[in-house]
Parts: structure tokens; C-alpha cells; sequence
């Protein structure tokens, strides 16, 4: 049975022992899921619990005792500092939403959590740990900035910008990375990055006192109907971070509410209350306000959905009160300032298993409390089936030999997965895929990505897709195939250093025919710097068919010698889909002499039919340069005639392309590793690499 990596995937630790065997799909139902279930476990002073072992642990899904197929411990503190395998299909990592709100905030209190925030993004989280931005108002519900990113710069953009569209603007449709790579990488591109710094603060402070006009002609009598509106906003929120593996921390910044509103007075001794009970006496009740005194219904009834949803997404709900420290009454509203953050952001917390922080004016210590109850995480994964997309399954965690007054804190429980059915489920969904290299192969996708130096520039790197057309097409009846490419370079820390996307339609009423014959071939360039890069590549269609690869990438430093063999790609039959060009437009590297050619990511052979391969050398003579081929395959390795073409000039950066011809033998059917063999002078720099060949 094929397996699946349900949505209850943590991001904090990867599974290596069962990721491999078992295939990980994303919006697909299947016969058993893989359910790891995160858990934390604090004493009472919120100190966390360590040593804790397997067999204290006990899981319940649905009432069924499970047993426990996998079990780790991931000690944050000890893992400070250590790197993980860039090819790691998870790594290492937590997920926070910074949440602010806007319209219970004053202008003060909201650039002092902005402040705050930058500091947590800069100072206060690992490398690999993935951070998300959202807003949420009365006025225009909640909206999601950036996704769950690694790129502290996009998210600190949005973080001092609050999202103003005069001061945050991307052009990445999953939110994942800033825009700025060609400012950063192409120094040809002159001084055109983001406004400065005073800019942006002079127009964030304009942005706030517009929320304080907003604020103060909100009417009183609206409190209700705002507060049943933040409920509803908080519960589509978590409904929406299911799509998100494993838990998320989602951060309230607020200064909260009047929670009277939700459980009534809390008083029932004050001059209010009395004067309720002497009219309740009179038989003048109708006087009494029922929902201030006892509290709404209503909103109990949203109150208790919103919370519903959080816990079953697996989000644990922090609140961090950005008013600081507050005197008994608000000097400027004569109210109980108390009142309306310690017991309303209670409320949105404690039932998720979050914390309240509040009376502090140094909100930067409140995330490094919130960040301490999250320093051990216990990582417990179990086989359940899968039948009904869409099912919540309820989950129990008994953890064994506690210290007295210990708290377990551990998601709700999973739902089988289901497609996506709004844009923030498409973008968050498409999102987890590359962050996580969640493996997606409804479109079968291959990829061929070399890097080529620039003199006084960073590395251009083409990449070159190759797209099955039988895949892309299936099951589609609509006239078009809206498609959507993205390609995203990580490096060996889980930071995106540059993207590539484009969105292209194929009219099937024209293209179907040549689709099937072979597929699509799509051309785009990244600048990176010189480095080792994990490429991500996802595919998708309007209709949510997807195909996922990677691909390894090495960029040269300045001047380090490079040899890079390219395969020809001699088709015709190819749709042909180049992306559109960057500020800095690249050159197109693949020229011999004046003649054009496409790299293939898989070549096809036929025995006793030449073939050409081009090796690409910058910084090398090229007459101290010999190369020779050889075939692997499961019957072993033989070596291949090569013939030496010449060599084309060099091009404006150096670079001379040496051409190769190949003459494979009659061969079986099947795949086959073409190995090209690298040498310079006296045997340095010697190098092989293996380009995939198919045998038709």
C-alpha cells in the first residue's frame, strides 16, 4: 500500500528511518497514513521535561489505542548551532506566525511589538526555523503576508511594513521569498533596492496613525459583532494551517479585549452589578443588559469553535500583550486597562495549550519565554488507515511518571487530507511542498541546472525543465492547462538565495497532439552566489495536478576552474516556454559559434547514432583538458567511442565550450548513466559526472 505523510507531519524533526520507504503525497487520499504527533511536556513553572522515554508514552486515535511505530526527542538547545543534510527531505525546524492585530492596538503599542518582532526574526531563532506574517483587523479580516519562509529579510519587510502596500510589495505568488535577489546578486543593476530605513519608518508611522483615526471611530456598540468577527477570522485561520505540517506557534500581538463581552462581568459585586439586581427587583429587567451581565452565547458558542479549530490544525496560540505594563486604570479611557488583556487574551490562549505573556514592557523577553516551553519537543509517529478524505480523527496522549502539576501539551488530532480548495489553501499547500521537498509526482518533472560564472557578477545558473506532456494533460476535459512553474535555489543553511516563476497556458486545441508526443521544456536563470544549492521545482496545474523534483547545483567561486559536460537535446517536438527575463538579463549560455542549442535534463540514445555533448570550462586551457565517457547500467560500466569536434572561442566571460561526439553501441532498452570523465594537465582537477540516458 502506498503510504502518506499525513498533515499531522511535524517540522520539527524529520523521519529518515520511515521517510524513505514511505512515499510522502500531498492532497491525495490513501490507504494508511504516517501520523506524527508532536509533544511538549513543561513542568509548573513551564520549565521543559527532559529524559522522558518511549515507553511512557501512550496514544489514543479515536479511541483506538495505537502503537507507536516511531520516537525521538529533538532538544532544541542542544541542537544550536548544528547543521543538517541540505538534501534532508525535512529539516530541522519550527513554525511561528507572527499575528498582528491591528485594531485592538495603539499606534505605540503596535511599533513597539513591530520592534520586538524584528529582534525575535534576528536574534532569537535557528537558521532552519520558518517564520510566517499575518494581519488581522475588524475591518479587513486576516491576511497572510508571507508564508512559512527561511528568508528573514521578506519577513522582516513585512514585519516593519504591516503588509502597506507602499512599502511591501512581492512578486513571489507563494510568499516565500523577498524580491530583491537581482539588486543583491547583479551589482550591474546600480542602487535601485528598497526605500531606506527613515522611509520606511516615516511611512509606517503615517500607516499608524491612520489606524488610531480608524480605531477611534469604531462605535461601542460594535464590540460584539468585532469580537465574534475575530473569532471567526481566527478559526478560518486554523482551518487554513492545517496545510501546514506539524505544529505551528501562532504569536498574537494585542493588546486584547473587553472580555466581558464573552463570559459577562466579572464582578458581580461592583456598582454596575447592583444596580442590575435593584432593577431585576423592581421587575424592570428589560434594563439589563443579559450579555453584559452573564455574557453572549454567541459568542461562547464562536469562542469555542475558534479554539476547536486551532487545536485540530495542531496551532498552539501565544499571546504576547504589547500594551506592557498597565496601571490599575488607563488614564486615557478612565477604564480598567487590566480587564481587557489578561482575561480576553486568555480566552484565545489557554485552551490551544498557549501562554499569555503580559506586565512587561520588554516584549523581546516575552519571545524568549515563549521560545523556552519550546526547547524539548517528544516526536511520537503512528500507521493508521485512511478512508474518509476530509475525517477528523480525535487524538489522547498519556505520558507516564510526570512530576506533579506537569502539563502535556500535543495537537487535537488529524484530519485526512484533502484537496485545496481556497487560494491560501493552493499557496500554502504548494508552499509545504518545497519547503519540505515533499515528493509529488502526479506530473512526472526532470531537471538540469549548471552554474556559469560572470565576470564582477554573481554566477548565472540555467535551469532547464523537462515535463512529461502525457502527465500534464491527464484527466483534463477544460480547453487550456493553465500551468504554474516555480524554482526555488536553497543553500546548505535552508535559505532561499533566488526564484524563478512563471505561469503559462497551453490551448490544448493546438498543443495536445505535440503534449503527448513528448511535453513541455521550460528555460529560466537564477544568479546565485558561489555555494552549494539545492534547486526545488514545482509544477502545478489550474486544476491541482503537481509534479515535484530537485536538483543539485555547484557554483563556482571567482576564478575556481570549472568543467561542466552538457548533454544536446536534438528533438523537435518539445513545446518550447522560456521564462520571462530578469532586470539583469542574463545571457543565454548554450551558443557554439552562432548556433543555438538546448540542453537536455535526459537524452535518448539509440545504438550506432551520434551524439553531442558539450563540456562547458571557464578558467581552464582548454588544450589541457581531456575527457572520455563511459556507460553505467545494471549490467555494468563500458566505456563509450568519443570523438573530439573542437573547441568554439571564448565567449565574453571566458568560457570555451569543447564539443564531443558519442557513438553508444546497439544496447538494451532501459536507463543508464552517461559518466563523463574530466582531467586537466598531470591528472588535476579531475572530475566525473553522471548525466541520466534513456535507451529507447
Amino acid at each position: 500500500m502506498r503510504t502518506l505523510l499525513a498533515v499531522a507531519s511535524a517540522v520539527l524533526l524529520s523521519l529518515p528511518a520511515l521517510a524513505q520507504p514511505q512515499q510522502r503525497r500531498a492532497a491525495e487520499t490513501l490507504d494508511v497514513v504516517l501520523v506524527e504527533v508532536p509533544i511538549t511536556v513543561v513542568d509548573r513553572d513551564g520549565t521543559p521535561v527532559r529524559d522522558l522515554r518511549r515507553e511512557q508514552f501512550e496514544i489514543w486515535d479515536g479511541g483506538v489505542k495505537r502503537d507507536i511505530t516511531y520516537f525521538d526527542v529533538l532538544d532544541l538547545a542542544k541542537a544550536a548551532g548544528t547543521t543538517a543534510d541540505i538534501n534532508a527531505p525535512v529539516p530541522v525546524a519550527r513554525a511561528f506566525m507572527l499575528l498582528f492585530d491591528e485594531t485592538r492596538a495603539t499606534p505605540v503599542s503596535l511599533n513597539r511589538a513591530r520592534q520586538a518582532a524584528v529582534e525575535f526574526v534576528d536574534k532569537q531563532l535557528f537558521e532552519r526555523d520558518r517564520v510566517a506574517v499575518g494581519v488581522m483587523s475588524v475591518q479587513s479580516g486576516f491576511r497572510l503576508l508571507t508564508g512559512f519562509t527561511t528568508d528573514r529579510e521578506l519577513v522582516k519587510q513585512a514585519v516593519v511594513s504591516l503588509g502597506n502596500p507602499s512599502q511591501f510589495q512581492i512578486r513571489d505568488p507563494l510568499l516565500l521569498a523577498a524580491n530583491d535577489f537581482d539588486q543583491r546578486a547583479d551589482e550591474s543593476l546600480g542602487n535601485r533596492g528598497p526605500q531606506s530605513a527613515n522611509d520606511a519608518r516615516l511611512a509606517a508611522a503615517e500607516q499608524f496613525r491612520e489606524l488610531g483615526r480608524a480605531q477611534r471611530n469604531s462605535a461601542r456598540e460594535q464590540q460584539k459583532h468585532d469580537i465574534m468577527r475575530t473569532f471567526d477570522d481566527l478559526s478560518a485561520l486554523g482551518r487554513v494551517l492545517d496545510r501546514v505540517h506539524g505544529r505551528k506557534q501562532v504569536i498574537l500581538l494585542s493588546e486584547g479585549f473587553d472580555a466581558k463581552s464573552v463570559q459577562g462581568r466579572e464582578s458581580l459585586s461592583s456598582v454596575e452589578a447592583r444596580e442590575e439586581q435593584i432593577f431585576i427587583e423592581r421587575g424592570a429587567g428589560y434594563l439589563v443588559d443579559n450579555d453584559n451581565r452573564y455574557g453572549s452565547t454567541e459568542a461562547n458558542n464562536a469562542l469555542k469553535r475558534m479554539i476547536d479549530a486551532l487545536r485540530r490544525s495542531d496551532v498552539i496560540m501565544h499571546a504576547i500583550d504589547i500594551k506592557g505594563l498597565r496601571t490599575e486604570v488607563d488614564a486615557a479611557t478612565g477604564h480598567n486597562s487590566q480587564a481587557a488583556s489578561t482575561e480576553s487574551l486568555s480566552l484565545l490562549t489557554r485552551d490551544t495549550g498557549g501562554t499569555v505573556f503580559k506586565h512587561s514592557n520588554d516584549l523581546s523577553s516575552s519571545f524568549a519565554r515563549m521560545l523556552r516551553q519550546q526547547d524539548v519537543t517528544y516526536l511520537v509517529a503512528f500507521n493508521a488507515p485512511s478512508t474518509t478524505p476530509g475525517k477528523f480523527h480525535d487524538l489522547k496522549v498519556k505520558v507516564n511518571g510526570l512530576p506533579v502539576g506537569a502539563r502535556v501539551s500535543h495537537r487535537a488530532g488529524y484530519y485526512e487530507d484533502t484537496a485545496a480548495t481556497s487560494d491560501i489553501d493552493r499557496t500554502l499547500s504548494a508552499g509545504e511542498i518545497l519547503m519540505n521537498s515533499i515528493p509529488v509526482e502526479d506530473i512526472k518533472v526532470r531537471a538540469f541546472a549548471a552554474a556559469y560564472p560572470r565576470k564582477g557578477n554573481a554566477a548565472q545558473a540555467p535551469v532547464v525543465l523537462e515535463i512529461d506532456g502525457k502527465s500534464l494533460v491527464a484527466e483534463t476535459i477544460d480547453r487550456t492547462v493553465p500551468t504554474d512553474f516555480y524554482i526555488y535555489a536553497f543553500d546548505d543553511k535552508d535559505q532561499i538565495r533566488d526564484f524563478a516563476y512563471q505561469r503559462v497556458t497551453f490551448d490544448l486545441s493546438k498543443l495536445r497532439s505535440k503534449l503527448e508526443a513528448k511535453g513541455v521544456k521550460f528555460y529560466s536563470t537564477l544568479l546565485l552566489p558561489p555555494g552549494e544549492f539545492s534547486l526545488r521545482v514545482l509544477v502545478r496545474t489550474a486544476a491541482g495536478r503537481s509534479g515535484f523534483t530537485t536538483a543539485r547545483v555547484h557554483v563556482p567561486a571567482e576564478g575556481e576552474p570549472l568543467a561542466s559536460p552538457v548533454l544536446f537535446d536534438e528533438s523537435t517536438w518539445w513545446v518550447m516556454v522560456k521564462a520571462q527575463d530578469r532586470p539583469s538579463k542574463p545571457d543565454y549560455p548554450f551558443m557554439a559559434g552562432e548556433t543555438t542549442f538546448v540542453p537536455a535534463a535526459r537524452a535518448l540514445l539509440a545504438g550506432g547514432t551520434p551524439y553531442t555533448v558539450a563540456v562547458m570550462t571557464y578558467n581552464l586551457a582548454p588544450e589541457q583538458v581531456s575527457v572520455d565517457a563511459e556507460l553505467e547500467g545494471t549490467k555494468g560500466t563500458q566505456p563509450l567511442p568519443l570523438s573530439f569536434l573542437g573547441r568554439t572561442p571564448p565567449d565574453s566571460d571566458g568560457g570555451v565550450k569543447l564539443m564531443y561526439e558519442v557513438k553508444p553501441p546497439r544496447l538494451d532498452i532501459g536507463e543508464y548513466q552517461l559518466v563523463m570523465n574530466v582531467r586537466t594537465a598531470n591528472g588535476a582537477q579531475a572530475k566525473s559526472v553522471a548525466l541520466p540516458v534513456e535507451v529507447r
